[in-house]
């Protein structure tokens, strides 16, 4: 009997000794890669703030616009035909599986995949700093930081889900040696095509500045050029799918100084740090990255446009966030040098970064017919929205609700792009929904369903005549049947 007993407490003793063998492991790998852990954990908590203010409701126009109706397609068996087989397309197919294996609500999926893509975004800063930049682990977690803190990156989080994957992809790309081993160059190409297929503007800025970087390097630059060949396929590719030159009015109007003076406005906390740390950090393919993202700005102002989708000066500007960024925090390191006292290089250093976690605190946390006046010329102005303010979200999805219940048969819900999946969300009743692409109005929305056969319409909007996209109320022929708050439930019958 006391052989068992002494056996017994040989075995659980022998059971936490290997439980303490663990924990010391575990201890010692997160404290060998705490500041690693921490470039995730700190835009994941940052990006995570809105969601958690805005609760059960999506966040982003994309997210509920085009990320869950795409979900639902792909879980009803109808969403994988709709891909097109070039750049852009990855991120679909991830949210498509996700919803499928978990079968989620597509609501939570996108709301728990912001947070995530900004902390693999501040994770690949973080490498990009350690590998590429030569930096320590600290002044690389500072710029993942400020990056992380700056609202534009914010906006790019946002519902530029495919925007943040592919620039975290090109980061790490980025972050490949300049001596390339025949390892490194098939890992160097598979991030480089991984960042094509997340997004177009992503992939034309990698083979745009891989390229470069070919072209300047002293050693691996044959290596680097055939590396970048996959991913210059697939930009190429889908520019020759999606190829249509065109010329709109939308474009020819921004063909006007305010794009450059945007630039101006949206950067003006980072410039003075940027231009101080010009002078110290020579990185050409900085350099690079900014005169590609300038020449994209410059080319969507033109009236002649090309490929839409990567030509839009908004999206080229607020790409060059990780540049200036860079910059700004070696213009911090810089500011010892202008002779100033170590007590006035402190103070000065701690009022800019309150001044970024301010304007992160505003833009994350202020709902949106509340949003701090600085944000009044920047879109969003609050992260606090979706296609509608957050606050109007269940007044949106009561309408919905009560339409399930008392549609008309043989009706029509017209829904455009802002109201498309919110009814594909909560709209559950038996009668066509069409769908009306961004920039078409509600009045052309109608004459269209008129055109198709329908006789009676219903569409959802504000009730208030405080209509947003220049809308402030449904058509006059549409009559109100239902109210939920700010937003009702109209019905128009010939």
């Amino acid at each position: 009997m006391i052989n068992g007993l002494n056996r017994q407490e040989s075995v659980w003793r022998l059971r936490i000794t290997r439980l303490d063998q663990v924990w010391l492991g575990a201890s010692s790998l997160l404290q060998k890669h705490k500041y690693a852990l921490f470039a995730f954990l700190i835009p994941l908590g940052i990006r995570a703030i809105p969601e958690l203010i805005a609760g059960p409701y999506p966040i982003g126009y994309d997210t509920i616009s085009s990320y869950v109706p795409f979900i639902l397609d792909w879980t009803g068996g109808h969403g994988a035909h709709e891909l097109v087989p070039v750049g852009g397309s990855l991120l679909f197919i991830i949210f498509g599986l996700a919803g499928t294996v978990t079968r989620a609500d597509p609501i939570l999926i996108v709301k728990v995949s912001g947070p995530v893509l900004y902390g693999f975004f501040g994770f690949s800063t973080f490498i990009f700093g350690r590998k590429f930049l030569k930096w320590d682990s600290r002044r690389s977690l500072l710029l993942v930081l400020v990056l992380s803190a700056d609202f534009v990156s914010l906006r790019l989080s946002w519902d530029l889900f495919r925007n943040t994957l592919g620039i975290s992809f090109l980061l790490a790309a980025l972050s490949v040696g300049t001596s390339l081993s025949r390892q490194r160059t098939l890992g160097l190409a598979s991030l480089l095509v991984l960042t094509s297929l997340a997004h177009l503007l992503a992939g034309t800025l990698a083979v745009s500045i891989s390229l470069f970087k070919a072209l300047v390097s002293e050693k691996g630059n044959l290596s680097r050029a055939l590396a970048t060949l996959p991913a210059a396929g697939i930009v190429l590719g889908s520019l020759v799918e999606r190829s249509s030159f065109v010329a709109t009015t939308d474009i020819a109007s921004s063909s006007t100084v305010s794009n450059y003076i945007f630039l101006g406005y949206v950067f003006s906390p980072l410039i003075p740090l940027a231009l101080l740390g010009l002078r110290s950090l020579q990185v050409d393919l900085l350099k690079s990255w900014l005169v590609v993202c300038f020449i994209g700005v410059v080319v969507g102002t033109q009236p002649l446009a090309f490929f839409d989708e990567i030509v839009v000066p908004y999206r080229w500007a607020i790409l060059m966030t990780l540049p200036l960024s860079a910059y700004a925090v070696e213009g911090l390191h810089n500011l010892r040098s202008l002779r100033l006292s170590s007590y006035r290089v402190k103070m000065l250093t701690r009022a800019w970064m309150l001044l970024l976690l301010f304007l992160a605190g505003t833009y994350v946390a202020l709902p949106a017919n509340e949003a701090f006046p600085f944000y009044q010329f920047f879109t969003p102005t609050s992260m606090l929205q979706s296609t509608v303010p957050m606050e109007d979200s269940p007044n949106v999805i009561a309408s919905f609700q009560w339409l399930s219940d008392n549609i008309r048969p043989e009706t029509g819900l017209m829904t455009t792009d802002a109201m498309y999946g919110w009814a594909r969300e909560y709209f559950v009743g038996n009668e066509t929904t069409l769908w009306y692409h961004p920039g078409m109005t509600l009045q052309e929305s109608m004459q269209a369903m008129l055109n198709n056969g329908y006789s009676c319409i219903y569409t959802v909007w504000w009730s208030n005549g405080q209509g947003w996209y220049d809308q402030p109320s449904p058509p006059s022929e549409f009559a109100l049947v239902h109210q939920s708050g700010s937003f009702g439930v109209f019905l128009y019958c010939k």
